[in-house]
């Protein structure tokens, strides 16, 4: 879209901006885009509502080629969301990316299983009365139902543009008079009063990539009353150690055969794949269905359970030992969390419970090389928070 001269344009609210060098990186909705030379200027100029016509003199440039690359970058943040337009009237939902995309909604809402066990532990929880905050509502659904539930008044927090959905929810459900969206990320927004109960689905793929622990702990600091209740109140993270058949394993990771085939067809030796395979743990996500047919080792490690109410920890370094029952071969483990939402409820991700309406992938860690164990002989699968994901290992103690 053409922007004209006197359009007002203004900084998108909960922007989150990364510095790496020379690099900007601009977050927004979980998605995040790449900065010219003039990224920081623009913001600054733009961080209250401001005509382009007024803009462009105070963002001085050298010369044509630097003006071009200027105007060109605002029209990129433009159209990228991280500028917007103050010219348009009334809440509208514009199509975001990451969490603030649509789809991402819908396929969380098809998740039945996922659904109406937050639904009934909503119910089970929320007390006639109760003040309610929701961290990450999304399209509002859970929210809803505890307005439903009976709560006085619930705070929806929401820093994607799917907000704009959720406030539209809350007009049809017959509920906007005691739901209240408010607009960025929870550890930033105060609410008018405490809340009773805490709502919150942001556990991710990768267990703790949605900031969980930082959420909850600032959440029992600044948002809830003392001996406030939280669905979820405990996070369990279990590690369950698998045997994947070579023909489903050379789908995700170089296998001897597989870079012979290559060599034969393409005449080129991939032994280099072969040995970066070999020398650290690779990630993957999947499905927990789609594990349905390979072979678990044992039952589920408890690595840690967290207590969401009392933990202050932003990060987890645990392991657990166990004992090989038989002899067998482990080439992969899957990490993944089994929530409590209440003393009656839980969701895990168990691969053998695991149906194709799962909203939920899961981290799958493939081992460098295959460990073969005795039966009798000890173990030890360990896990530690880091970034850009978790550091796993499984090894013979």
């Amino acid at each position: 879209m053409k922007l004209s001269k006197d359009e007002l344009l203004s900084r998108a609210s909960n922007l989150q901006i990364r510095i790496v060098g020379e690099s900007t990186f601009v977050t927004l909705d979980g998605e995040t885009v790449s900065g010219g030379k003039h990224i920081l200027k623009i913001l600054d100029i733009f961080s209250k509502p401001i005509s382009l016509d007024d803009a462009l003199p105070s963002l001085s440039s050298s010369g044509i080629q630097d003006w071009i690359d200027l105007t060109a970058e605002i029209h990129y943040l433009y159209e990228h969301g991280i500028l917007v337009s103050e010219n348009a009237s009334g809440r509208t939902y514009k199509p975001g990316r990451g969490f603030g995309a649509l789809p991402v909604h819908v396929m969380m809402i098809n998740d039945q299983a996922r659904t109406h066990a937050f639904l009934s532990a909503i119910r089970e929880a929320v007390r006639p009365g109760d003040v309610v905050v929701e961290i990450g509502t999304g399209t509002g659904l859970l929210s809803i139902e505890a307005a439903k539930a009976g709560a006085k008044h619930v705070y929806a927090i929401e820093a994607t543009g799917i907000g704009e959905i959720a406030y539209e929810m809350f007009q049809v459900n017959g509920v906007a008079d005691r739901v209240t969206l408010m607009t960025g990320w929870s550890t930033q927004v105060t609410l008018p009063e405490k809340a009773d109960v805490l709502i919150s689905e942001i556990i991710g793929n990768d267990i703790f990539e949605e900031n969980v622990l930082e959420s909850f702990s600032d959440a029992v600091m600044r948002h809830l009353k003392p001996h406030a209740r939280m669905i979820p109140s405990e996070i369990d993270v279990l590690a369950q150690l698998l045997y994947i058949p070579e023909d489903a394993l050379k789908t995700y990771s170089p296998v001897p055969s597989q870079c012979a085939d290559w060599q034969r067809a393409y005449g080129i030796d991939f032994s280099p794949l072969m040995a970066a395979s070999q020398s650290q743990y690779l990630y993957i996500r999947l499905k927990a269905h789609q594990a349905r047919d390979w072979t678990l080792i044992g039952s589920p490690l408890c690595l840690a359970a967290i207590n969401l109410i009392t933990n202050t920890d932003l990060t987890l370094e645990a392991s657990a030992e166990a004992t090989a029952q038989d002899a067998h071969v482990v080439n992969a483990v899957m990490i993944y969390p089994d929530l409590k939402l209440t003393d009656n409820i839980h969701l895990a991700r168990h691969i053998p419970e695991a149906t194709e309406e799962d909203n939920w992938a899961s981290a799958f860690y493939l081992l460098p090389k295959p460990i073969e164990f005795k039966a009798g002989e000890k173990y030890r699968v360990y896990y530690r928070t880091s970034h850009p994901r978790p550091e796993v290992r499984v090894e013979r103690v």
